[in-house]
């Protein structure tokens, strides 16, 4: 359930308006009302899609994921985003407001953010992650108690207030430029991570995957651009050795899930022990408001 101090962030998808606890729901004074789950986390898509069980990530894909990255593989790239979050943090004066990832997923990279910045800066946000995954956010919601989670829509309106979101984290997710927009206060940045083109090529071409978008970063920056200009654009590249089962892991956790079947799953534990060198590369660029 959400921290009482945590509510104060939090809007009606639908109006707008403030939001209120009501024991095992949460209601804005026009009566809309959202479910809190025994796990503590609130539903808050609308009608239409509230009751559909499988939008997003299914289960089978979301715990490959964790496994995946409870290996530590791609901690050097939660470091880089941390670096640069809390350079941002340090450098701006930050009283109350959110930090809010947006297409969470397990939640990774949001945990160890929040982890580094009460280790490093003491100071307390309150962390926010959606998903319009149900199974994600129940599988974060019981694994983070300290973050708050919410089912939403990143392309409806999110369930944060107005200009009350110092960073917005977009890893490997959907973007919604006009409400990233709404929801950064006016120091406010987006820390966004896409792969780049060289990502996994060992894999894809090994076992036929799905390859990353061509132009995957100008698609990006012609989203964001009429409302948002790039301040930072770092690359990293790093050689991961991987056994076969994080190679399964790895290819369930991502585009290429419904490409993994049977003949090639046996394929890939024939390796054995052996170990594949794969390429792991990304592009994190940030952003903030062109009304900055």
């Amino acid at each position: 359930m959400l921290k009482n101090k945590c509510f104060e962030f939090l809007s009606c998808p639908i109006d707008g308006s403030d939001m209120v606890s009501l024991g095992k729901s949460v209601c804005c004074v026009n009566k809309h009302s959202f479910d809190v789950s025994k796990e503590g986390y609130i539903n808050m898509l609308t009608s239409d899609k509230r009751f559909k069980q499988k939008i997003g990530d299914v289960k089978d894909m979301l715990l490959a994921r964790s496994n995946f990255l409870q290996s530590g593989y791609y901690n050097f790239l939660s470091e880089e985003i941390n670096k640069i979050a809390i350079r941002y943090l340090q450098n701006n004066n930050n009283k109350d407001g959110c930090i809010l990832e947006v297409g969470c997923g397990t939640a990774f990279y949001l945990k160890r953010l929040k982890d580094n910045i009460d280790n490093d800066l003491k100071k307390e946000f309150c962390y926010f992650g959606t998903d319009i995954s149900k199974e994600a956010i129940k599988i974060s919601a019981k694994k983070y108690k300290d973050i708050n989670f919410i089912v939403a829509d990143t392309y409806f309106k999110i369930p944060i207030k107005n200009k009350t979101v110092k960073i917005i984290l977009n890893i490997f997710s959907p973007r919604n430029p006009e409400e990233f927009s709404r929801l950064l206060d006016d120091k406010g940045i987006i820390i966004t991570v896409i792969p780049n083109e060289n990502h996994l090529n060992e894999l894809i071409e090994k076992f036929g995957l799905v390859k990353v978008e061509q132009e995957k970063k100008k698609h990006l920056m012609d989203a964001l651009d009429g409302q948002f200009d790039k301040i930072e654009d770092y690359n990293f590249t790093k050689k991961i050795s991987l056994k076969s089962n994080s190679i399964i892991d790895l290819i369930k956790m991502g585009p290429s899930y419904k490409c993994l079947n049977d003949k090639k799953i046996i394929n890939i534990k024939n390796m054995n022990k052996n170990l594949l060198e794969v390429t792991a590369s990304f592009n994190i660029l940030v952003f903030v408001s062109k009304s900055r």
